[in-house]
């Protein structure tokens, strides 16, 4: 996906793994049905309890979840996990992202029963921005399990489940989740005249929605909520955005601001700043952010000085309708070390070893505490895990630098072991194809490794 705005674009690029991520042990919340219909392939089997509500603390409603459906048009077939947002807009509002793309669909939140309700018929798009005739709606569907047949409704409610749905061979799933007042309710997102016909949209004709914690797909980087409890102020960090306010600019004094840093009380090793994106900084002096005083958050994981992590799926705080296309989704920032750690599940060894063979520069951080990150990337709902960055334009693909730096507060990084020092390191030399050689001819091109630094040189 591409889009252009004004000098710059957006650009989502897949990134090759050393090793195929394992994928997350899911129940079986969803077995092959006997049903002979057609249009149903699949059917929800064994729900013992469908739902329990009022739980001792409510659900949070501003965050990241995970999804679970089935689709069934040809470019959406089959069970599909990805991600949505949860934003409250209002004591009784929730906007709901990633059940179209990124566009948002509108629920009434019932508090006393913690309940979620889409109303069918809602616009998600309005026309001028899809197909400039009719807008694209939100409409809802009662499948008929036995013979396939559908049935258009008013509303479709979601019920809180903080002990989870119970399943009659024991199994209990969902715990935290929302899960349908019927598993047999779908969406389709489609035009006034076209609604009912069949056609779909990829993204339509979607049933068994079911709203999950994200941790039970990224068990080491699940949703991020903020509890000062677990953190210590150590002061205040010295920031240049790289993600959004500093895209493509060179590190100038003149554009860092202070942000307040907490430290983590059971990990040393790991940071937090607090409102990065808020009042002050370079992403509100440019408009990228709608609501400046949202809460937003950058976690860092310096355990390896060498290989700093930024932690994804934590909400930054920046939403800007004109920046997604209209949409008000939250952005999380990363990295791509985090991208391959988080995601892919490489290990920090590999994530060296392959930086070190490609003559990459790696995310790291000094004696001093400051933190050069060289390669930022964002991402948003459905596909938290995409690599998202910048390019020039849709006619040039060329990556804009993302190169936040961020100097920890003195003293607050102490503890931290293996902090590095670049200068004092031995300097190792690598032909193009990763190769190590002890001794580069004269004139050739090769790559310089010292420390966690890797450039290109001529001997």
């Amino acid at each position: 996906m591409k889009k252009v705005y004004t000098l710059m674009a957006l650009a989502a690029a897949s990134v090759s793994m050393m090793a195929a991520p394992i994928q997350p042990a899911f129940s079986q919340k969803i077995e092959k049905g006997t049903v002979s219909a057609p249009a149903v392939t699949k059917e929800i089997t064994g729900l013992v309890n469908g739902f329990r509500t009022r739980a001792s603390e409510g659900p949070v409603l501003n965050n990241y979840m995970a999804y679970t459906y089935y689709g069934r048009t040809q470019e959406d077939s089959g069970e599909n996990y990805c991600s949505v947002e949860l934003k409250q807009i209002s004591s009784t509002e929730v906007m709901i992202y990633g059940l179209f793309f990124n566009f948002g669909v509108k629920a009434t939140y019932d508090p006393t029963e913690q309940t979620l309700t889409v109303r069918g018929g809602q616009e998600v798009i309005p026309a001028a921005e899809f197909n400039g005739v009719e807008s694209c709606n939100c409409y809802i569907f009662r499948l008929d399990p036995e013979t396939g047949a559908e049935t258009m409704v008013n509303t479709l409610t979601f019920y809180y489940a903080p002990d989870g749905v119970e399943f009659t061979d024991g199994s209990v799933d969902y715990i935290g989740g929302w899960m349908p007042e019927s598993p047999y309710m779908e969406f389709e997102f489609n035009t006034a005249s076209g609604v009912g016909s069949g056609s779909g949209y990829k993204g339509g004709w979607r049933y068994a929605n079911f709203f999950f914690l994200l941790e039970d797909m990224y068990p080491e980087a699940g949703a991020f909520t903020f509890n000062e409890s677990e953190w210590t102020n150590v002061g205040k960090s010295q920031f240049f955005d790289g993600w959004f306010g500093g895209i493509g600019q060179e590190y100038s004094e003149d554009l860092v601001r202070e942000v307040v840093t907490y430290r983590n009380n059971e990990d040393p090793n790991i940071f937090l700043l607090y409102k990065p994106f808020g009042p002050g900084s370079l992403a509100e002096e440019i408009g990228y952010t709608v609501t400046p005083d949202a809460e937003g958050y950058i976690i860092l994981d310096v355990t390896y000085p060498e290989c700093v992590l930024v932690r994804p799926n934590v909400l930054s705080g920046v939403s800007n309708p004109q920046l997604f296309g209209g949409s008000d989704v939250t952005v999380e920032v990363t990295s791509y070390e985090g991208i391959q750690y988080y995601f892919q599940e490489y290990t920090q060894e590999e994530i060296i070893e392959e930086a070190e063979m490609w003559g990459d520069d790696l995310s790291n951080m000094n004696e001093e505490g400051l933190i050069c990150i060289y390669r930022g990337r964002f991402g948003y709902v459905p596909n938290l895990d995409e690599e998202n960055y910048w390019i020039v334009s849709q006619n040039d693909p060329t990556p804009v630098p993302m190169n936040p730096r961020i100097k920890l507060p003195a003293g607050s990084f102490g503890a931290v072991e293996g902090i590095i020092d670049d200068s004092n390191a031995p300097v190792k030399y690598y032909n193009l194809q990763g190769v190590e050689i002890s001794n580069p001819e004269k004139g050739q091109l090769v790559i310089k490794k010292q420390g966690a630094n890797s450039t290109k040189v001529i001997k």
